[in-house]
């Protein structure tokens, strides 16, 4: 009877040790580290995509060009009635331009990797994601000339094509947010409800755009409750094959482990905090 009470109370304790690596002070760090980097990549995308569309509309003549971005509601990028509005090549400029140049930032900045640079760091991953996302939705929005609608139907392109990319996308995407783990606090041994707790704090960005047209934009509510359970559900997702496939992902590019600072926290959501009022002043 002694033996197994002795037994209970160090089962107890090992439960209690096991709760108490779940949240504590450094999970809360990574989650407001993941948070804010995430709000800032996510709504800079949302800027180079814009920016794209104006520039495949500035080279095909359009000169009367706005953009409008807003971080919790829907974007877009408005030229009055032209022609040139429904040509493939101004719809599939805006995706593109943004993974692209989110591309060419984390890379180069690849090679010196440390939390503080995780908002630009997040970029590619966050690109390559949202836009493989989007032509899923495009084509399921069949026949509304979104920016990959045009492509399809007035530029020929078969569906299917359009969802390969997004598969493609969507796996370079995660591959990208993947290796960033480490720098985010989180070991491949965590508990998997560590993991998930943090991986799944880019959810609250989407919270946030729900709770913003529930009020402010009840036609765009849909979308924004789309993503959000999308998020979760894709948070799932990578913190389940994040440690089965963590040798593939250690031998592709190492990362050690960081631990996060107070400091980093404050960059990531000062970032965040920067770009909203830049894209709500200025867009």
């Amino acid at each position: 009877m002694q033996n197994y009470i002795i037994r209970m109370k160090n089962k107890n304790v090992e439960n209690m040790s096991q709760s108490s690596k779940i949240f504590n002070l450094s999970v809360l760090k990574s989650i407001l580290l993941v948070f804010g980097a995430y709000m800032f990549s996510y709504c800079l995308g949302l800027i180079f995509h814009e920016i794209g569309h104006a520039l495949a509309y500035t080279i095909v003549g359009v000169t009367d060009i706005e953009i409008h971005v807003h971080p919790f509601a829907l974007s877009h990028c408005s030229s009055g009635l032209r022609p040139t509005e429904v040509l493939p090549f101004t719809g599939s400029m805006g995706p593109l331009f943004n993974v692209v140049c989110a591309t060419i930032v984390s890379l180069s900045l690849w090679r010196i990797r440390n939390p503080k640079l995780l908002p630009l760091l997040m970029w590619a991953g966050t690109a390559y994601i949202a836009e493989g996302v989007a032509m899923f939705m495009d084509i399921a929005g069949l026949p509304i000339l979104t920016d990959w609608g045009k492509v399809i139907i007035i530029g020929g392109v078969s569906p299917v094509i359009i969802g390969i990319m997004g598969i493609v996308f969507i796996t370079i995407g995660s591959i990208f947010m993947l290796l960033l783990l480490p720098l985010e606090n989180i070991s491949h041994r965590d508990l998997f409800w560590r993991r998930y707790l943090i991986t799944t704090s880019i959810s609250v960005y989407f919270l946030l755009s729900v709770i913003y047209t529930s009020i402010f934009a009840l036609n765009v509510l849909d979308n924004r409750l789309i993503a959000f359970f999308s998020s979760i559900v894709f948070s799932l997702l990578l913190t389940a094959i994040y440690k089965p496939i963590f040798p593939f992902l250690d031998r592709l590019s190492h990362t050690e482990r960081s631990p996060i600072s107070w400091s980093v926290v404050t960059i990531a959501c000062g970032s965040a905090l920067g770009i909203i009022i830049i894209v709500l002043v200025f867009f």
